[in-house]
């Protein structure tokens, strides 16, 4: 088997015969075209390189009709070198030479055009002269070319035969940006075969220009123009020469919307008395789909709020209308390409998307993430927006907890403020105990004025004399005085707005909170992208995935059992607003920030979808306008405010009293609770407990020394 050098370099090929392990090179200096020999059944292939015309017509005749069994393999690396002499002569002659090709190859003869690469596929009966007008007509510029040339024999199928070179041709496809593909058959069933393996294989999309060239009937060439997605929808041109006596051609395209619908129009004819003549305003390789002069274009479509969702107005809600966001774009779309917009059947998922496969329908306009399962079977055009696949969890309540009076002030200062105790308790006892009135000295005061003032009260007793006291008790009032006020304010914050405990933003605080993940049914594939993924998280989650029917059920299970809602955000965020937000704006779900699928989602399209620039256009569009984000605002603004009025409704038909909330400014006034509370009332009882403690100990006291006549009691 033989691997040839990528057409995207112009100065070096090498050729590769793995069998014998040998390898040749054609480089700028060389006038020789190498030969590779190809065995594969009824196929030959032939490649050509051409350096000089004297020399490619000798090497074409040679290599066309010598090899019955081989295949060639050959890329041309510079085009011919023009001879210097007698250049406006030269000129005409190679203009007489091209047949006209040129102007059909690269009618704009810019300097980007004129590097377009070319693929030319050949049967094994059509004439080489044609092949010849192709080469000669690449002219000057650096264009490189590759020939394939299909000889079937014994009655070989052409589509077995072509199947492996076009899926070649794709290669290079890919690997340029400007390419050119020339069929010359005067078979049916050639081309025939090559539109249906070319259109399975995806060969063709429409900034890939394709030539046929054939000199078949008119009748037939309609019908090939129509029957055959590559020949009818892609940016596709038919040549079909004249006789030998007229030396010319003319070019026809199929116009799938035009005002008379679709049909088989001729744009140009060349002759070589007058060259090139355009006919009825056409352009060569017309733009098919700038205008669909308000044809009906096919839509598929799952309904997803809020992207497309069906709403109802009027007093009786019998007028239904078709809004949401994707449907603002398509009909906004719809209005500058000048097509009407046809909504097949709803129908499951598999349904809906089937009908993208077979091309019933052309577009599904509905966000998608872009996976590469999909890519294989769908177009997709630009992207709409990151992909949005998220979770929803219920919110963390707050749990009861007596430590409420100690989380206003960290431990840090806690511990600040009990070693300011003990240092002016310390230093105060001193101060009485060095006062020279030992008769005074007594700790309970010290205490008292120390513990008392830290706690707002007044000083007992008589008020020290020393000055050094005074200026210590002074100092220590102003720290009592700030620490307490600054205490009270912070337990004042805590209780009306308390710290909530932390709960999962991410993937991977997920799969740590080890919660249970419910999804509905149409979420299989990604269930299975993850299972098949290399990331752990991605497993994990595929792992402790369990299908629920609705989303309903999802979501009660969310905030009952403490699971986690995979779907898509906005979907979830408009679900919530509905059917889980009270009249208040209150809300016992919330939405993780981060998205857990890495990528972005598009509109999945029909395969090989012609107008996909003409979409991606406005799609960018929109983005540099920033209308995007804009209509997804609004439209979640609006299915909030519908979910407020409907509840206001019920409330009003059912007799419902409606809640009572004092609303200021923005924030609504919140009663405290138990919850809040606790710190407090553990408090009060721990001290309640103990001065009923103290109080029972000081009687038992004061009854054991009832003989001796003394009482305790203060």
């Amino acid at each position: 088997m033989s691997r040839v050098g990528n057409l995207s370099n112009p100065r070096k090929s090498d050729y590769v015969d793995e069998k014998k392990g040998s390898t040749a090179h054609s480089s700028i200096g060389t006038l020789e075209s190498r030969k590779d020999t190809i065995n594969s059944g009824s196929l030959t292939v032939c490649y050509y390189s051409f350096r000089h015309l004297q020399e490619m017509v000798q090497v074409l005749g040679g290599l066309l009709w010598v090899s019955v069994t081989a295949a060639t393999f050959v890329t041309r690396s510079l085009p011919p070198s023009f001879p210097s002499a007698e250049r406006k002569d030269y000129h005409y002659q190679s203009y007489i030479k091209t047949g006209g090709y040129e102007d059909v190859l690269w009618p704009r003869k810019d300097a980007a055009s004129l590097r377009c690469n070319l693929i030319v596929f050949m049967d094994g009966e059509s004439s080489s002269s044609v092949l010849h007008q192709l080469m000669w007509s690449r002219g000057e510029g650096s264009v490189r070319t590759a020939v394939f040339e299909v000889i079937n024999k014994m009655g070989a199928n052409h589509t077995h035969s072509l199947i492996p070179w076009v899926a070649h041709a794709r290669q290079l496809r890919a690997s340029s940006w400007c390419l050119t593909i020339a069929v010359v058959s005067d078979d049916q069933a050639f081309l025939t075969a090559f539109a249906e393996v070319s259109d399975k294989a995806r060969l063709i999309v429409w900034e890939t220009r394709l030539l046929v060239v054939t000199k078949l009937a008119i009748p037939r060439l309609r019908s090939l123009l129509r029957d055959y997605w590559d020949f009818s929808m892609m940016n596709t041109q038919f040549l079909k020469p004249n006789d030998i006596s007229k030396k010319g051609w003319k070019a026809f395209v199929y116009l799938p919307y035009s005002q008379d619908g679709g049909q088989v129009v001729r744009v140009a004819s060349w002759k070589q008395d007058y060259g090139l003549v355009l006919a009825n305003g056409y352009t060569l390789f017309p733009d098919k789909y700038k205008n669909f002069y308000g044809k009906a274009v096919n839509m598929t479509v799952f309904p997803f709020p809020p992207y497309w969702m069906d709403v109802t107005s009027g007093d009786d809600a019998k007028e239904s209308r078709i809004t949401g966001r994707d449907y603002i774009i398509l009909e906004t779309i719809a209005q500058k390409l000048n097509f009407s917009i046809n909504v097949l059947p709803y129908g499951e998922w598999d349904e809906v998307m089937m009908r993208l496969e077979v091309r019933t329908a052309l577009m599904s306009p509905i966000k998608l993430a872009i996976l590469p399962n999909l890519l294989k079977k769908y177009d997709f055009s630009f992207f709409i927006e990151p992909a949005t696949l998220g979770f929803s969890m219920g919110k963390p309540t707050l749990k009861p907890n007596w430590q409420s009076l100690y989380y206003p002030l960290q431990t840090e200062v806690w511990g600040s403020i009990l070693a300011a105790v003990l240092l002016v308790f310390g230093a105060l006892l001193l101060m009485v105990k060095h006062s020279g009135d030992s008769e005074k000295y007594q700790v309970w005061p010290v205490v008292k004025q120390v513990v008392g003032t830290l706690l707002d009260e007044t000083i007992s007793g008589k008020l020290p004399q020393r000055n050094s006291t005074r200026v210590v008790l002074t100092a220590w009032m102003i720290f009592s005085f700030i620490v307490g006020t600054v205490y009270r304010s912070n337990l004042t914050a805590c209780l009306t707005v308390p710290k909530y405990p932390p709960r999962a933003e991410t993937l991977k605080q997920l799969v740590e909170s080890e919660a249970i993940v419910t999804t509905p049914p149409d979420m299989v594939d990604f269930v299975n992208n993850f299972k098949n993924s290399g990331s752990k998280l991605f497993k994990t989650v595929a792992d402790r995935t369990k299908f629920v029917p609705s989303f309903e059920i999802g979501m009660r299970e969310a905030i009952d059992s403490k699971k986690a809602y995979l779907y898509e955000r906005l979907n979830m965020k408009l679900l919530i607003a509905e059917h889980f937000t009270g009249k208040g704006g209150s809300t016992p779900l919330y939405v993780a920030r981060q998205n857990i699928l890495p990528g972005y989602c598009g509109w999945p399209l029909a395969p090989n979808t012609p107008f996909k620039t003409n979409l991606n256009e406005h799609i960018l569009a929109f983005h540099e306008a920033g209308l995007i984000q804009r209509w997804t605002t609004e439209v979640l603004e609006r299915a909030q405010f519908d979910s407020q009025r409907r509840q206001n409704r019920a409330a009003k038909e059912n007799n419902i009293p409606e809640e009572e909330e004092v609303i200021a400014g923005a924030h609504v006034t919140m009663a405290l609770t138990l919850v809040h509370m606790q710190g407090p009332l553990f408090l009060f009882l721990i001290g309640a407990c103990l001065s009923l403690a103290v109080f029972l100990g000081e009687i038992s006291v004061s009854f054991c020394h009832l003989d001796r006549g003394t009482i305790w009691l203060y």
